[in-house]
């Protein structure tokens, strides 16, 4: 018997979508306190965040953006 795992992304099962913002807190490539937007949900627990204040640029055309922990934001309304 195979038991299937949950169809739901890490930020599904946290209630989060593309487009929702955030704080950030403890990343490794936006300063804490940074507001960042969930970009791209890959279905990892390190999606694509894009924000002004990221010191990389892997957002869509090379847009202010990097993949960070779930664990370093906070979502806007939630702190």
């Amino acid at each position: 018997m195979h038991l299937s795992k949950s169809s739901k992304t890490p930020c599904e099962e946290l209630g989060y979508k593309e487009g929702d913002k955030f704080i950030a807190g403890g990343c490794m490539f936006f300063t804490d306190g940074d507001i960042v937007m969930l970009c791209r949900d890959d279905g990892s627990d390190v999606p694509l965040f894009t924000g002004e204040g990221c010191h990389i640029n892997n957002g869509p055309g090379k847009t202010p953006g990097a993949y960070e922990s779930l664990k370093a934001v906070v979502k806007l309304g939630e702190e």
